[in-house]
């Protein structure tokens, strides 16, 4: 297991590239080479408590159509 810390600006696109621009979260958490567990984690840290239900529902979605 990692320690390793990541620059806010790199958690942020992360986040950006799941909610904005429609990758899965896998696809993500492959490309940039984070662990799913840790991008899930960004994701439900979102400052904004509106996106937090659509955020899940989008994950959940997503990683259940990539089965």
């Amino acid at each position: 297991m990692s320690n390793q810390k990541y620059a806010v600006e790199f958690r942020e696109e992360a986040v950006r590239q799941v909610l904005n621009r429609g990758y899965s979260l896998k696809e993500v958490s492959a490309n940039l080479d984070v662990s799913s567990h840790s991008l899930y984690k960004w994701l439900r840290g979102t400052s904004k408590k509106r996106f937090r239900s659509e955020i899940e529902r989008k994950v959940v979605r997503r990683d259940c159509e990539t089965k």
